[in-house]
């Protein structure tokens, strides 16, 4: 059983006025975890999809203050989902968050 660092970075959607975040996980870029073109996200209460790299790219990152919220409850979806994976003796993921205001990597 390994650890993965996975790599998520929290951005505001321009789209709306409430400030909406939007997770985002870079690696399934390369993981090929997302179709050609796009990168796997989470947005709130469970709703995960792709987005398209290109509207991504035009996004801001978003502060950690702007970010927390999002950012636990995604800690508690994995929490729940590593717990299943390493009692079946699967790999389990390690969340690194990248905010606005710490441009470097936050454990």
């Amino acid at each position: 059983m390994q650890s993965k660092n996975y790599e998520v970075r929290f951005y505001k959607e321009t789209y709306n006025d409430k400030g909406k975040i939007l997770a985002v996980f870079p690696d399934s870029i390369t993981d090929r975890e997302a179709s050609t073109g796009n990168v796997l996200c989470y947005s709130n209460i469970m709703v995960q999809g792709e987005a398209e790299i290109e509207y991504v790219a035009g996004l801001e990152l978003a502060t950690k203050a702007e970010s927390w919220s999002l950012f636990s409850e995604l800690r508690g979806v994995f929490k729940v989902a590593n717990k299943y994976a390493m009692e079946r003796g699967l790999n389990y993921i390690n969340l690194t968050p990248v905010f606005a205001d710490e441009q470097e990597q936050v454990a």
